[in-house]
């Protein structure tokens, strides 16, 4: 496992928190993300689905290298810029709190810098 480039830790940082608080404490990250879980039937449900993904995607940018490590970092940034869209969406209909689509949306755009920082530093081979 190498980590040392810093990008790579962060986004695998934040992944594995979020994916442990979101299985851990659903209601408690829907609340600070201004969401009451209470007032969203299937929430928690949801928060889940989307911490196992955060879990394994963390997990893949610790446990890979070279090509492989390229893959995930690709998917990750593809997923990420999906999360930016769909927060932008919710923001433009009104669909979710103000301070859930500003807090997701920079959550995910962050997410995407750093999975592209990691990729264009990432040696290729055949390159000094």
């Amino acid at each position: 496992m190498n980590t040392a480039n810093p990008a790579r830790t962060a986004l695998a940082g934040i992944r594995l928190t979020l994916g442990i608080g979101g299985l851990v404490a659903p209601g408690l990250l829907a609340r600070a993300f201004g969401i009451d879980p209470a007032e969203s039937r299937g929430l928690t449900a949801m928060i889940r689905v989307f911490a196992t993904r955060e879990l394994m995607m963390g997990a893949g940018l610790l446990a890979t290298s070279g090509a492989e490590l390229d893959r995930w970092l690709r998917w990750g940034v593809l997923v990420d810029a999906g999360d930016v869209a769909s927060a932008l969406i919710a923001g433009m209909r009104g669909d979710a709190p103000a301070r859930a689509v500003m807090l997701t949306g920079g959550a995910a755009s962050t997410a995407v810098a750093l999975g592209l920082a990691q990729l264009k530093g990432t040696p290729r081979p055949g390159t000094a």
